[in-house]
Order: C-alpha cells, then sequence, then structure tokens
C-alpha cells in the first residue's frame, strides 16, 4: 500500500495536547519518528521526535517536538512542540512544521522510505531562507 498511517491518531491527538512525558531524543514515542537535523556544515543541531500520518497524500498530519542541541542560531520556529502538515506525492513528502503562517515557517521536504524520513529542511521568514540543512528520521 503507497500510502500508510505512520502514526497512531490516538498519539497524534495526544502528542497536540503537549510533549507529557516524552520530551528529549531519547524518549520517542512508539510509532514515531526520532528526529535529527543538522547545518550546512553536517553538525547536529536538532533533535526529537515527529509523526506522519499519510493515509491521505493531499492532507498529511502530524506533530512534532524538537529541542535544539547546544546553542544554535535561527532554529526559533522548530524549536519546541507543534502540528505539521503538508503534501505527498509518491515518496516524496513535504510538511510544513508551523502550517497556518505566512512567516518564520520550516518546511521539511523529504523522502519516505522502509521507516525512514530523509531530506533537508529550511527555515524561511517573507524576505527568503533563514537556515537550513538536512534530516534524518527514524521510525521507531
Amino acid at each position: 500500500m503507497a500510502w500508510r498511517i505512520l502514526a497512531l491518531g490516538v498519539f497524534i491527538a495526544t502528542a497536540g495536547a503537549g510533549c507529557g512525558d516524552a520530551t528529549g531524543p531519547d524518549a520517542v514515542p512508539q510509532g514515531a519518528y526520532a528526529y535529527s537535523g543538522f547545518d550546512e556544515s553536517g553538525a547536529l543541531v536538532i533533535q526529537g521526535w515527529l509523526t506522519l500520518d499519510t493515509h491521505d497524500p493531499a492532507r498529511v498530519t502530524g506533530a512534532w517536538h524538537l529541542e535544539p542541541v547546544g546553542n544554535v542560531a535561527n532554529l526559533v520556529p522548530q524549536t519546541g512542540d507543534g502540528r505539521l502538515a503538508g503534501q505527498a506525492n509518491g515518496n516524496v513528502v513535504v510538511v510544513d512544521l508551523n502550517p497556518g503562517f505566512a512567516d518564520n515557517n520550516v518546511v521539511l521536504d523529504g523522502r519516505l522510505g522502509d521507516g525512514t524520513y530523509d531530506g533537508r529542511w529550511t527555515y524561511s521568514g517573507l524576505a527568503g531562507p533563514i537556515n537550513s540543512g538536512t534530516f534524518t528520521a527514524d521510525q521507531r
């Protein structure tokens, strides 16, 4: 089946209210993706988890919890908790970590594999890109 539910709906509803006990990179909830984000030089700058529901490719949804690794500039809109939204086309999935806003957005543009989601993240404002890098995410 091309489209799978990659996270439990019950978990997504719970994650939207906050992290609860699922905080930090070591507490990845079952079915979520352990996420690592890297800057352009390849240094680890952010870790945490995200969920993806790709059942309807026109409306990918999920939740995320990400924390910076060290003191890194220009990561703000991808730290903390939130909901994500986007679209899928085949195994290419593009999601916005801050849907509904015209400014201060982080977009993940990646490919789904067998239990993986890898690609590029871009933090943009009204004037254009502010920061970017790569990410890897492995389903637990």
